[in-house]
């Protein structure tokens, strides 16, 4: 049987093509990891820092004698928001490439903290208050530093720690409104139409919202212990995750935050009198999977995930997913 020389040629080239795509993927994969951004103590000064998902490789990225802090990932993993009270000892908002270069200011508060990158891109929201801590209202502005807007002006309340919804349409926040809390709330992205999610007396801090929308972790205080939970979006269906319990000593978990693929969370832990605080894993069930690093003097905290959207795309359609990647680092960590 006799074959067309051009088919065979023609054949030839797209295999070729093909090859070429899957080992461009292979390098992307291999050039973009999934990487955890955090704040540290260890070389001294509080300072931002990004490592691999599984802990090592750790960079440091700000190199400043004032204290970074807090950091929060863009959605394409460019940049990162970040507080700094390196312009005359107040903490405002930050953004830097997420090499560490070009720092730029975007606030002139005399106190913003907690960045919230929204997950399309446009906004970063964020605390803002006066000199006193429990003056705070939730500020959005452009990641440029226009566009400066502060949520819900005539409503009195103290408002904190913002979190996006995947769809970039809802923020959920913790307010001590009425008096009461303090309790997490959710509100939309113009700060209409706010809804009460937890009824506790503990205190409940810290949300964050899974990819999917369809949870937020958060922590909460539990006797001299704060542990992290979950509830469904519309505040069902609490459910306390692991606890470390050491004899004598209080376990503070806080600052939890999702994987991109919802599957693990990430979270500070600090056990009073025996560390300044590492960063652990667990799985969205609270399965715990361990700490990430070696212990520091300084501590570790306020992790925040990044995975490049090339690697793959959740069914909704937005989030990446890990391709497997936490599936064996989980079993590393043991």
């Amino acid at each position: 049987m006799k074959l067309n020389c051009k088919f065979i040629i023609s054949v030839a080239l797209i295999a070729c093509l093909m090859y070429g795509v899957i080992i461009a993927k292979i390098v992307l994969a291999s050039d973009h990891k999934t990487q955890i951004a955090f704040s540290s103590g260890r070389d001294g000064n509080k300072e931002i820092y990004v490592m691999d998902a599984d802990g090592v490789n750790a960079i440091r990225l700000t190199h400043h004698p004032a204290a970074d802090s807090h950091p929060s990932w863009s959605p394409d993993g460019r940049r990162i928001a970040f507080i700094s009270n390196r312009n005359g000892g107040n903490y405002q908002i930050y953004v830097m490439d997420s090499n560490g270069i070009n720092p730029r200011r975007l606030t002139q508060g005399p106190r913003d903290w907690f960045p919230a990158w929204s997950p399309d891109g446009q906004t970063i929201a964020f605390e803002s208050g006066g000199d006193e801590e429990w003056s705070s209202k939730i500020h959005v502005v452009s990641p440029d530093g226009t566009n400066l807007q502060r949520l819900e002006a005539g409503v009195p309340s103290i408002d904190r720690h913002p979190t996006w919804s995947p769809d970039s349409q809802r923020i959920a926040f913790v307010s001590w409104r009425g008096g009461e809390g303090p309790e997490i709330y959710v509100m939309n992205a113009n700060g209409k139409n706010r809804k009460r999610l937890t009824h506790n007396s503990e205190n409940e801090r810290g949300p964050s919202w899974s990819p999917d929308g369809s949870r937020i972790a958060f922590w909460t205080s539990k006797n001299e212990d704060t542990i992290i939970a979950v509830m469904d979006a519309d505040g069902a269906n609490r459910k306390e995750l692991f606890n470390e319990v050491w004899d004598g000593f209080a376990v503070w978990n806080t600052d939890p935050v999702w994987s991109p693929d919802g599957r693990i969370i990430a979270y500070r832990s600090h056990t009073i009198g025996l560390n300044e605080g590492e960063i652990h894993l667990m799985t969205a069930d609270g399965e715990h999977l361990g700490r990430l690093g070696n212990l520091h003097k300084g501590g570790d905290g306020h992790p925040d995930w990044f995975a490049p959207v090339g690697l793959s795309v959740s069914s909704a359609g937005s989030q990446p997913k890990i391709l497997g990647e936490l599936k064996e680092f989980g079993a590393r960590l043991r």
